[in-house]
């Protein structure tokens, strides 16, 4: 995961929208795995990932193109 030291959001459903909660945080580097997906919401691609900390739809990227869920080699 790319997400600059931070972590990644993972939510109860794919989208943007602020009612949307926020159910699980991958810390950066974090390993999880694709359970679902993918979903095309708010021009962004979702996944719905599980791992460590939890479940939930994180987005592929940002709307600004920074990868933050890339295959391992």
């Amino acid at each position: 995961m790319n997400v600059n030291d931070s972590s990644l959001r993972a939510r109860a459903a794919p989208g943007l929208a602020g009612s949307i909660r926020v159910v699980a945080r991958f810390p950066e580097g974090s390993e999880v795995t694709v359970i679902e997906g993918p979903a095309q919401v708010d021009g962004l691609t979702w996944w719905r990932i599980g791992g460590d900390a939890g479940e939930g739809w994180s987005a592929e990227r940002s709307s600004d193109d920074v990868l933050f869920l890339e295959p391992l080699p």
